[in-house]
């Protein structure tokens, strides 16, 4: 399972078909509900089962899928972030040197800080004397293209809370990994804004708001993205600032709080301790 940039959940369904031939992705909002949920269809028969996937820096997805065709065939899908797929790799481990195809499979997969696709998982090698040995397994899925890297954004928290008019700046940088030249397109909500490395936004209505910067060289784009909800009071410190720790009898803590409220709204605090 992994966030979406636009908010919500995409969970890879393991095995969505009653003849195993059957695997999807599945959409959810933060509430839970459903949004969208896609299948991708083997057609060659063979059981194939989602693994594990990763929201790649585009927004988009990739899912490593397990194969099972009398031995396993690690399997690499991408989709875009509407779940439809775009390609997929079957990596035929009995064509490579040294490599048996009866129990290589991938289990997990992330996304690199270039784009790529890393996964992960076990390969059956052949030993120089004969006989097989299981042993790691890491291949690196690079693309053709390197979308921009961004290395710099403000706020640094990109979950949090704002009064109705408070003005907040934000700033995303990124650098290109073809030396090309970029372009900033900030968006809230639906609204698009800027184009600069900064943005400042007045947020003056209760309510939630999705501040991303999409910063594009025209090929590949890189998006970074604020979850900001308008709020009449919230925390805005506490001390101390580690919320478990172990201490020992009869020790004595100062617990404080602060709270930013709406002016003329009172907000009532109570600490209970147990």
């Amino acid at each position: 399972m992994t966030s979406t940039v636009d908010g919500g959940f995409a969970v890879a369904l393991y095995n969505s078909g009653g003849n195993g031939n059957n695997y999807g992705l599945f959409k959810v909002n933060d509430e839970g509900q459903a949004i969208w949920e896609r299948n991708y269809e083997n057609e060659d028969g063979n059981r194939q089962y989602a693994e594990s996937l990763t929201r790649l820096n585009d927004g988009r997805f990739a899912i490593v899928v397990r194969e099972s065709n009398g031995g396993h065939a690690p399997v690499v899908i991408r989709t875009n972030n509407n779940g439809n797929e775009l390609w997929r790799e079957v990596f035929v481990m009995e064509d490579w040197d040294r490599f048996e195809a009866d129990r290589s499979w991938f289990y997990g997969v992330t996304t690199g800080l270039d784009g790529s696709i890393i996964a992960a998982g076990s390969a059956e090698m052949i030993w120089d004397g004969g006989g097989t040995q299981l042993d790691g397994l890491i291949i690196k899925l690079e693309p053709l293209v390197l979308e921009p890297i961004i290395f710099e954004w403000l706020p640094e928290d990109t979950v949090f809370s704002v009064l109705p008019g408070d003005t907040i700046t934000f700033i995303a940088r990124a650098r290109d990994q073809q030396g090309d030249d970029l372009f900033n397109q900030w968006i809230v909500n639906a609204d698009t804004m800027g184009t600069d490395t900064t943005e400042t936004v007045v947020f003056e209505e209760l309510g939630e708001y999705y501040v991303q910067c999409q910063i594009s060289d025209e090929e590949n784009t890189a998006t970074i993205g604020w979850r900001v909800t308008t709020e009449e009071f919230y925390l805005d410190h506490y001390s101390p600032d580690s919320l478990a720790w172990t201490i020992q009898r009869n020790t004595e803590i100062d617990f404080s709080l602060g709270v930013r409220a709406i002016d003329g709204y009172e907000a009532r605090v109570q600490l209970d301790t147990h």
